[in-house]
């Protein structure tokens, strides 16, 4: 935000922000091992790490913000959509057989 702001655009305004978080890569046993932040959230709280890290940050996009496998966790974000439109998985783009299971 702050290289933003010193290059003379306004964040949210002139530029946006998207984060791919590529969560398959640290989801073990139901949980997202944050190994940095000494934390293993299970979905609901992930979701929550993901709303605020989008406020705080005011992401246009979060890609792959879930497990792939985790389909507990992507139904719950997409019912209530809690991020709004941001957030999303290329598995819906890229593979045709998950895309006819989360169809």
């Amino acid at each position: 935000m702050d290289a933003i702001t010193a290059a003379g655009y306004r964040p949210g305004k002139d530029i946006g922000i998207g984060m791919d978080v590529a969560a398959s890569e640290f989801h073990h046993d139901g949980k997202y091992v944050l190994k940095s932040e000494k934390q293993a959230p299970e979905f609901g709280q992930m979701i929550g790490l993901l709303e605020g890290w989008s406020s705080a940050t005011r992401f246009i996009s979060i890609e792959d913000g879930l497990a792939e496998g985790d389909w507990t966790g992507w139904k719950s974000l997409t019912t209530g959509w809690r991020l709004g439109s941001s957030g999303g998985h290329d598995i819906f783009v890229t593979n045709p057989e998950i895309f006819r299971k989360g169809h």
